[in-house]
């Protein structure tokens, strides 16, 4: 974990100081005061891994059942998990779930 500090007077009596405290490393307690943040992570690349995986994420596609689809995936996924059948058979079975629940959505 990281503890990110940010202070400063305000405008008026300006500079502002940050600070940046991380247990990543091994040995004596050591404490970095660091002009920004991109200097921060420019020493400690590791601290922009999220925000980087966050910049890629992706939406899931819109569902006309209002989330049957979604749910039959679901319940597949616990009776391979919790009920030990096999995927393939948990995955017709929400075909057909899924694939029922479309038709009747879109007036079939």
């Amino acid at each position: 974990s990281i503890f990110w500090l940010k202070a400063g007077a305000g405008y008026s009596l300006y500079p502002v100081v940050d600070m940046v405290w991380t247990p990543f490393h091994k040995g004596r307690f050591k404490m970095n005061v660091y002009a920004d943040y991109q200097a921060y992570t420019e020493e400690n690349p590791q601290a922009l891994v999220p925000f980087n995986q966050a910049s890629h994420g992706s939406v899931y596609p819109f569902d006309p059942t209002n989330g049957a689809i979604y749910d039959a995936l679901s319940i597949a996924a616990d009776k391979v998990e919790i009920d030990g059948i096999s995927a393939q058979e948990a995955l017709d079975e929400a075909q057909e779930t899924a694939q029922a629940a479309l038709d009747e959505a879109l007036g079939k």
